[in-house]
C-alpha cells in the first residue's frame, strides 16, 4: 500500500481549515491511503466519479464502497463509519406548530400508549418553532400535579415565547375538568408575569382531544406567532362543567 496519500494535505488542513478543501480531497483525507497505482487523491476522485459523486457517496452501503478500485475493506469501513457518526451529529429538523393538528400529530404517538396521566410542555419561539418538548409530570393514572414553576423553567431557560400543554386523560373523557382549567389559569398568570404566553393546553383521551384555546377557555393572546396559530373548530355548545367533572382527571 502507497502510504504517501500526501502530508501536505494534512499540513493543509490544519493550516487553511476545511473551507478551502474539495470534496474529493476531504475524502482523501478519511480514505487515509492510496493504492499502489493511485494516491488517496486520486482514489478519492475515482470514488466520486464511479458512485456518482457526493451525495451518492454518503449513501453508499459498504459493498458499493468496497466496488471502486483503490478502496479495500479498511479505507471502506472507515469511510462509511465516519459518515454514518456525521450522520448521526447532524441535528434534526426543526419542527413548526401552525395549529392544534400539529399538536395533536406530534404527542398523539406519546399517548396513545399510556394508562396513567402525563403532562408534557411544548416551547416554541416566535416563529412556531419547536425549541424543545418536555414530560413534566407523570400521574398516578387519575391525576396529575401541574406546577407552574415546572412548567415555566424551560421556557425561560430556553427564551420561549410561546408554550403549549398538553395531557392526557386515561379515563377516556377528552373534556377539559375544572381542575385541569384552574391549574392552566394558573400556568397562564404565570407566563404573563414572565413575558412569555400559554397558547394553548390540549387534553387527550384518544383518538379525540379537546383544545382549551378553541373552546375559549383561555384569555386573548397579546401576541400571535408569526406563523399563526390554527385553532380546532370550537363545539357547537358552550363549554360546561358537569357533575361528573370531579371524577374526571
Amino acid at each position: 500500500m502507497n502510504s504517501l496519500q500526501s502530508p501536505d494535505l494534512r499540513e493543509r488542513y490544519v493550516i487553511e481549515g476545511e473551507g478551502r478543501f474539495e470534496n474529493e480531497e476531504l475524502l482523501a483525507l478519511v480514505i487515509g491511503a492510496g493504492s499502489s497505482r493511485r494516491t488517496a487523491r486520486q482514489v478519492a476522485a475515482l470514488l466520486l466519479t464511479t458512485l456518482g459523486g457526493l451525495d451518492a457517496v454518503l449513501r453508499a452501503p459498504v459493498e458499493a464502497l468496497l466496488s471502486v478500485p483503490g478502496i479495500g475493506l479498511a479505507q471502506a469501513t472507515r469511510l462509511h463509519a465516519a459518515l454514518r457518526l456525521a450522520e448521526r451529529c447532524r441535528p434534526p429538523p426543526r419542527l413548526s406548530v401552525r395549529g392544534v393538528n400539529d399538536v395533536v400529530a406530534l404527542f398523539t404517538p406519546i399517548f396513545s400508549h399510556l394508562n396513567h396521566e402525563e403532562l408534557h410542555g411544548l416551547y416554541l419561539n416566535g416563529h412556531g418553532r419547536v425549541l424543545a418538548t418536555r414530560r413534566l409530570a407523570m400521574g398516578n393514572g387519575t391525576n396529575v400535579l401541574m406546577d407552574p414553576k415546572w412548567v415555566l423553567r424551560p421556557a425561560v431557560l430556553l427564551g420561549a415565547a410561546a408554550v403549549i400543554l398538553a395531557h392526557n386523560h386515561p379515563c377516556g373523557d377528552p373534556r377539559p375538568s375544572r381542575a385541569d382549567y384552574e391549574c392552566t389559569m394558573r400556568v397562564h398568570g404565570a407566563a404573563e408575569m414572565l413575558g412569555t404566553q400559554l397558547f394553548d393546553h390540549v387534553v387527550f383521551a384518544l383518538p379525540e382531544h379537546r383544545s382549551m384555546r378553541a373552546l375559549g377557555m383561555l384569555p386573548a393572546l397579546r401576541r400571535e406567532l408569526s406563523g399563526g396559530y390554527e385553532r380546532s373548530p370550537p363545539e357547537a355548545q358552550p363549554f360546561e362543567y358537569d357533575d361528573d367533572d370531579a371524577q374526571r382527571a
